[in-house]
């Protein structure tokens, strides 16, 4: 298979409609009054506004930016380091617009990028492949797009393995397109016998866009360590959920373990989330979704 040419068309749709998906939607004031004492360099009191975002929309993009923004302006980097982190894992597609942000941010974003992406990137072609294998053409089709925006990231595209990623995803493209039904043509018109009417023009294809599953609720549950020793520790990790059209959580898996314990209230609790489904082309679809985990050291008295 050979490299595809880029898909100008619905690769820059999917990625336009995705950056500005949290903007379309009605903000929190909380989130507004954040975005404010930021502007004002107010950190901390932004920090604390940001903690009273309603729960259903604290794991939004624009959240998790204004999060990590505090957070480093605060002299925290490693918590901010892990907000970025965070965003990046929960919301792969969000681009901020970098240019009216701190050198600082702009840095730990490229980097946090550079570091997540090809992990997401090829865990997503993995589920690709398998739908596509199932026969499951449409879902395969939708995800291999979702691949292909990915690795045309600007912080790793020039990578060999993006490179990679790329001709692999273009090419299942063009396989899943090809194993899609086709619609069968009408009855062609009879001519005039004074003047053949001309054969209709060809349809035009429709733009593929995506939007990504976004959190209805996603209570996390509490993290409570089983002796001192523990207490005194940091952990971090991923779970990886499968949601269904519906907005269900059908599977929950750990990709990186945090702690057995949490990680087993973890798994447990994720059968009641509850998600505002993918979309592709404004229809539900099933997708996947890879939630960073952290669990800080607890402070005793």
């Amino acid at each position: 298979m050979t490299e595809r040419r880029r898909l100008a068309g619905p690769s820059l749709a999917i990625l336009l409609l995705l950056a500005s998906s949290s903007a379309a939607r009605a903000a929190d004031p909380a989130l507004d009054q954040a975005k404010t004492l930021y502007a004002a360099a107010a950190f901390e009191e932004a920090l604390v506004a940001i903690g009273r975002v309603d729960a259903a929309q604290s794991g939004e993009p624009d959240v998790l930016l204004y999060k990590a923004l505090c957070l480093l302006a605060l002299g925290r980097p490693q918590e901010a380091a892990t907000a970025t982190r965070t965003l990046v894992s929960s919301t792969p597609t969000f681009v901020p617009e970098t240019g009216t942000l701190p050198p600082r941010f702009r840095t730990l974003w490229t980097d946090t990028r550079k570091a997540t992406l090809p992990a997401i990137t090829r865990e997503m072609f993995s589920s690709a492949r398998a739908r596509y294998q199932s026969k499951d053409y449409l879902p395969a089709l939708t995800q291999f797009e979702q691949v292909l925006a990915l690795a045309d990231d600007p912080a790793w595209k020039d990578s060999a393995e993006a490179t990679d990623i790329r001709t692999l995803a273009s090419g299942f493209i063009d396989l899943a397109q090809a194993a899609l039904p086709k619609l069968q043509p009408g009855p062609t018109p009879q001519p005039l016998a004074a003047a053949p009417t001309p054969p209709p023009p060809a349809p035009r294809p429709q733009p593929i866009v995506i939007e990504v599953a976004m959190a209805i609720r996603q209570d996390m549950p509490k993290w409570s360590p089983s002796d001192r020793v523990i207490a005194r520790q940091s952990f971090d990790g991923a779970v990886r959920i499968s949601i269904d059209a519906a907005g269900n959580v059908t599977e929950a898996v750990m990709v990186r373990p945090t702690h057995i314990i949490y990680d087993t209230l973890l798994l447990r609790a994720a059968r009641d989330w509850r998600y505002r489904p993918a979309l592709r082309n404004g229809q539900p679809i099933a997708s996947e979704k890879v939630i960073e985990i952290h669990l800080g050291a607890v402070n005793e008295e």
